[in-house]
């Protein structure tokens, strides 16, 4: 029950896929969106990597990219929300670099392949296969990102 007695529900839809794994294919909810809020889940692992950093459009709008296992390899965070909230799409995932500024996200089982394209301070993602299991029926990741810049650390004086 919420705050005023109305009947609140949650419900999620799986499927297990050729590859034998669960995959969420419907998340639908009444709750109140402010307290469902998503936490980006990589929020805190290390950037250090050529790539590795935020890329935004806003605040439902961003692409958080962390480092991977080596500089070849990152870690991705995808948030997006289209047509005033009546189509979202969500993906973590893993994507290799085939070229020194584009990556690739495939999984195996997975029909999904994002590509990331890079420039100076921009992302590019564009959907190639089918990621229906990860965003709405009637939009795609398909956008541009400009990289957030990181607050600069204060330098102690030393006397």
């Amino acid at each position: 029950m919420g705050d005023n007695n109305e009947l609140l529900f949650s419900r999620a839809g799986w499927v297990y896929n050729d590859a034998g794994f669960f995959m969420v294919v419907i998340n639908d909810s009444n709750e109140d969106p402010a307290k469902t809020a998503v936490i980006n889940p990589l929020d805190t692992l290390p950037k250090l990597n050529k790539l590795s950093g935020d890329y935004i459009k806003d605040k439902n709008n961003y692409v958080s990219v962390r480092d991977g296992k080596d500089e070849n390899h990152y870690l991705f965070f995808i948030l997006f929300e289209k047509s005033n909230g009546a189509c979202k799409g969500e993906l973590k995932g893993e994507f290799k670099l085939a070229k020194p500024m584009e990556g690739l996200y495939s999984k195996n089982g997975d029909p999904c392949l994002i590509d990331f394209i890079f420039s100076s301070n921009q992302l590019r993602i564009k959907e190639q296969g089918s990621c229906g299991n990860h965003r709405g029926i009637k939009c795609y990741f398909d956008d541009r990102y400009t990289r957030k810049k990181d607050p600069k650390k204060k330098k102690l004086n030393k006397r």
